[in-house]
């Protein structure tokens, strides 16, 4: 089964302002965590349920993973 990876608006933000946190001091260091956040997202994708229930999960009609 794949699940859906929704970044929201402002944690799409967070990832540029890390992205380029990173990049001002390592490009390559940028690069390889992009990388990482993009594994991470195919992990969440592809066993959703095996990680932790997000805190805001009862908040929402089926069950939030997440990864940290």
């Amino acid at each position: 089964m794949t699940f859906e990876v929704v970044f929201t608006d402002e944690a799409s933000f967070q990832v540029l302002q890390i992205q380029d946190w990173i990049a001002e001091r390592s490009i390559t260091g940028a690069g390889l965590w992009l990388a990482a956040l993009r594994l991470a997202v195919e992990k969440l994708k592809q066993r959703g349920s095996a990680f932790s229930l997000a805190p805001e999960s009862p908040q929402f009609p089926e069950p939030l993973h997440q990864i940290l």
